[in-house]
């Protein structure tokens, strides 16, 4: 990832997601300071989360296995 080095001092960024596990990364490329980030744990949430993980066989070539994926994914 590349980050636009402008000055950011009057840009204030919330950045809220339910289910970012690389939430230190999205911090750092963020820039933010150790003292702005805010992590909270299932234990706050007022609904639980379900995980469903999916897979499906895979094709002949990537193209074919991306196009199949497009015609999964465009009915959820």
């Amino acid at each position: 990832m590349s980050r636009l080095q402008v000055p950011l001092a009057n840009v204030r960024f919330v950045a809220v997601s339910a289910t970012i596990p690389n939430i230190n990364d999205i911090a750092l490329w963020l820039a933010v300071p150790p003292t702005g980030l805010k992590t909270f744990g299932e234990e706050v949430r007022p609904v639980r989360l379900h995980t469903v993980v999916r897979s499906y066989p895979p094709a002949k070539n990537d193209f074919l296995f991306e196009r199949r994926l497009c015609d999964h994914v465009s009915s959820v």
